[in-house]
């Protein structure tokens, strides 16, 4: 595993390949990593945990292996230069803030088995379309708020409450 910030605002690293034995990223491993631009994780990887890669704010390109099943808090809030983000299928729920401030974020793409979206997870994202699984059943507070360029949303069969500010500002 890489360690809780193990490398927590290094502004010297500009990529970051992990190999198939690195099983979990530690909280804020890379937080502030201000030149930080590229990530590449092969599979194995399994946890992302709070605030590992919040506020890098060059990162542009980061893929995710579909062996990832927990995504943290914070993990990528501030991301400001983060394009599109593929969540793997192995995801359930969302951590809060997850891309909270992202505003260069204009494509996600959900997992068909996602369950949950935590409070602001894309608060202030660049987001333009909203598509929410069939098996999403909750939405925290404010997860869409501020999201100016959402001009289409497709919310989810079995959603039952749609939450306070979930969509305002959008």
């Amino acid at each position: 595993s890489i360690g809780d910030r193990a490398f927590r605002g290094r502004k010297d690293i500009i990529a970051v390949s992990c190999g198939k034995t690195v099983k979990s990223i530690g909280t804020e491993a890379f937080l502030r990593c201000g030149n930080l631009s590229e990530v590449e994780c092969a599979r194995g990887l399994v946890k992302i945990l709070d605030g590992a890669f919040a506020d890098c704010v060059r990162l542009s390109r980061f893929h995710l292996p579909d062996t990832v099943q927990e995504l943290g808090e914070r993990a990528f809030a501030g991301c400001t230069a983060l394009g599109s983000l593929r969540v793997p299928e192995g995801v359930q729920v969302l951590g809060d803030r997850l891309c909270d401030g992202c505003t260069g974020l204009h494509q996600v793409t959900l997992p068909s088995g996602l369950r949950s979206v935590g409070h602001a997870s894309f608060r202030g994202s660049g987001l333009k379309k909203l598509l929410l699984p069939d098996r999403c059943i909750r939405l925290g507070e404010a997860a869409f708020a501020g999201c100016r360029s959402l001009a289409s949303v497709q919310l989810s069969l079995r959603l039952a409450v749609i939450p306070r500010e979930c969509f305002s500002g959008c």
